[in-house]
């Protein structure tokens, strides 16, 4: 039975910035599963509406960190397998806070 995931992102005082809700085909899966499903649904958002910031889990290469979230060249696509690759060595390396943006 499929089943829907909502993960949101915090800082460390609990204030929330960023949600996505994620459609899981299985009821399990492992966090490797939800990292890539979350990468992936992320950088496609991105790709297709090409909005003026990236706010994502992983920091694109050639972008410059803003307030916002992360701001890309024009035009520019995202690959989201090299996203993903450098979320999972994050997480080996427990990297998952981010720092804070002011």
């Amino acid at each position: 039975m499929p089943a829907t995931l909502t993960i949101h992102d915090e800082t460390t005082s609990g204030q929330r910035m960023n949600s996505l809700t994620l459609d899981c085909l299985t009821e399990r899966m492992t966090v490797r599963e939800v990292i890539r499903a979350r990468i992936y649904q992320e950088v496609q958002d991105y790709n297709q509406r090409q909005p003026e910031y990236f706010r994502g889990l992983v920091e694109p290469a050639d972008a410059e960190r803003v307030l916002n979230g992360y701001k890309i060249k024009a035009n520019r696509k995202i690959d989201w397998q090299e996203q993903y690759q450098k979320a999972i060595e994050a997480f080996g390396r427990n990297g998952f806070l981010c720092p804070r943006r002011r």
